[in-house]
């Protein structure tokens, strides 16, 4: 299944992916198949929860979108929100260039990789402030002449340089701003 999103549903998606990945519906196996009434259960409440999220993100971050859903249990497509509307929507699709009708599409291996990536990055930004928490207290407890903390020291000094750089720009920022306010 391919997703068409946008920058503003790519994170509405994330969550919407991210329960259905760690959902904890599971369903009982009978040789090797899960009984017929159980899974029409499993695939129309699974159904009914991807319609509400599709709507939930037409509505609220104004995207036109469609589903098709395909079963085995049924002849013909289940259309969401309806054929003209998809059929509408699809053709809008591929009257757009080939690089803008892939630029936001991904399908779950695409986004189990984004999301890794931004798990790692988010990991990376905590282990920083960790070393940094941990520096600052073995620095608080005089700990300084036991071990050989340099690395930790330097990364610690260009933290605190680009801080106070930041914080440099933005006091420089708004007093320009206050001094264009006044001429005005």
């Amino acid at each position: 299944m391919r997703l068409l999103l946008s920058r503003s549903a790519s994170h509405f998606l994330a969550n919407l992916s991210t329960l259905c990945l760690l959902s904890n519906q599971h369903t009982t196996l009978v040789n090797g198949k899960a009984p017929v009434k159980e899974m029409f259960i499993f695939i129309g409440k699974r159904k009914v929860g991807l319609l509400k999220k599709l709507t939930e993100l037409t509505v609220l971050c104004g995207i036109p979108a469609c589903a098709i859903i395909y079963s085995d249990y049924s002849e013909e497509p289940e259309v969401w929100p309806n054929r003209r509307e998809a059929h509408a929507i699809l053709d809008r699709l591929r009257r757009l260039p080939r690089a803008k009708q892939t630029k936001h599409m991904l399908d779950q291996g695409d986004f189990v990789h984004q999301m890794i990536g931004k798990l790692e990055r988010e990991l990376e930004r905590e282990r920083r402030k960790n070393s940094l928490i941990e520096l600052g207290l073995v620095a608080f407890h005089n700990d300084l002449n036991d071990a050989d903390y340099s690395e930790e020291l330097s990364v610690a000094a260009r933290l605190l340089e680009q801080r106070i750089k930041a914080v440099t720009e933005r006091i420089e920022s708004s007093i320009r701003m206050s001094v264009f306010a006044d001429e005005i």
